[in-house]
């Protein structure tokens, strides 16, 4: 099926990634590869970017987005919100989606204290956590 039930062209990035993700409900390894690709790429952009030197300690972008007032962390936890809904959407269990969930939300309410908010996105990095998640659920089947 190309997605013609959705209202959708054949051959458009859409009707692949709803291809994909029927594919990945049903074991493909291909796809959980893909996920999981997905999942390392907002990962290292979100999260580890960019080393403290000195430290051993990585940065991302959420890091940096938390220093902006108010909306940084919301920024940063509805990008961290399109890895939950792609896991949620490819069929990953309600309570591994949950635990996701909640590590962006625990982020989001710390980083909105001021000052201290900034300092806890050095050292609890949840787009890494939700990473490592689907890492454990997906198994090592998706790592081939």
């Amino acid at each position: 099926m190309t997605g013609a039930g959705y209202g959708l062209r054949a051959g458009s990035a859409w009707a692949s990634r709803l291809a994909a993700d029927r594919r990945l409900r049903a074991g493909d390894p291909a796809a959980r590869r893909a996920l999981l690709a997905r999942a390392e790429r907002f990962a290292q952009v979100l999260d580890l970017a960019v080393a403290i030197p000195g430290t051993g300690r990585r940065v991302g972008l959420d890091a940096l987005l938390g220093l902006a007032p108010a909306v940084g962390d919301a920024i940063g936890a509805a990008l961290g919100g399109i890895v939950v809904a792609d896991a949620w959407r490819n069929g990953v269990p309600a309570a591994v989606v949950a635990r996701m969930i909640t590590n962006l939300a625990v982020d989001a309410a710390i980083g909105s204290v001021p000052i201290v908010g900034d300092v806890a996105d050095v050292f609890f990095q949840p787009h890494r956590r939700n990473l490592d998640l689907l890492r454990r659920h997906l198994g090592p089947r998706a790592d081939r």
